[in-house]
């Protein structure tokens, strides 16, 4: 017997085998939860200034390398039609697993990279860019060709709309590399408006640390040129 025993359920990977996971819901509903959160990626890029060498570790089966801590295996009890069986390696899906935390304190002396892709930008001592993949994903954007394809755009394809998607292409593919903020120094601010949208850019001696725009809707079409663009302040 087990004073915690869980269901398991056995769900389809993509390469055809299966992933044994465990329904931890009620024990998790009792356990008191660390204040561990996620960190916010705007928050993780702006904490790279100043940095030369970077680093990005993927650990295979990550969770079983850690050990469950002697005499509390019975928390992670789970039944099948064969019996009760424990975990001894941390599992997946218990609150306040604490592999973030060993992760942060661990790996945080590792050298690196002078550039390293994270979480879709490439990260490096010249600061963020655009991962090339997703650039190659723009530039290999086809023009509408078929008459099904035509009819998704909505509005007549001629000479100009060509040009046009041609050159958004370009601009693009060709997004300058966002500096990395110092906190040390005076940022810039730069607002415009137009009679439909806003835009925002933030720049430090000289270099774009981050962009920001917005369509106008409903009354704020009518704002006026001045509140247009203090709009634009307050929402930057």
């Amino acid at each position: 017997m087990s004073l915690c025993a869980m269901p398991v359920i056995l769900v389809p990977k993509k390469d055809g085998t299966w992933r044994m996971c465990t329904n931890y819901r009620t024990i998790n509903n009792i356990t008191i939860r660390y204040r561990n959160p996620i960190p916010r990626l705007n928050d993780l890029l702006d904490e790279l200034h100043d940095s030369k060498l970077f680093s990005k570790i993927d650990l295979k089966i990550r969770y079983y390398q850690i050990r469950v801590r002697e005499r509390d295996e019975w928390k992670t009890t789970f039944k099948t039609k064969f019996g009760l069986y424990e975990w001894l390696a941390m599992p997946f899906g218990l609150t306040n697993s604490p592999f973030m935390r060993l992760m942060n304190h661990f790996l945080r002396s590792l050298i690196g990279n002078r550039e390293v892709t994270f979480l879709g930008f490439v990260v490096g001592f010249h600061g963020v860019k655009v991962d090339e993949e997703k650039v190659k994903a723009i530039q290999d954007w086809l023009t509408p060709k078929t008459v099904r394809e035509l009819k998704k755009v909505g509005f007549k394809w001629d000479e100009s709309q060509e040009r046009t998607f041609q050159s958004l292409k370009e601009k693009l593919a060709q997004a300058p590399i966002l500096a990395l903020p110092d906190f040390s120094k005076s940022f810039e601010l730069e607002c415009d408006a137009s009679s439909v949208g806003i835009g925002v850019m933030i720049v430090q001696e000289g270099h774009p640390i981050a962009y920001f725009s917005k369509n106008l809707k409903g009354s704020q079409l009518n704002y006026s040129t001045y509140d247009r663009e203090l709009y634009a302040l307050v929402k930057a």
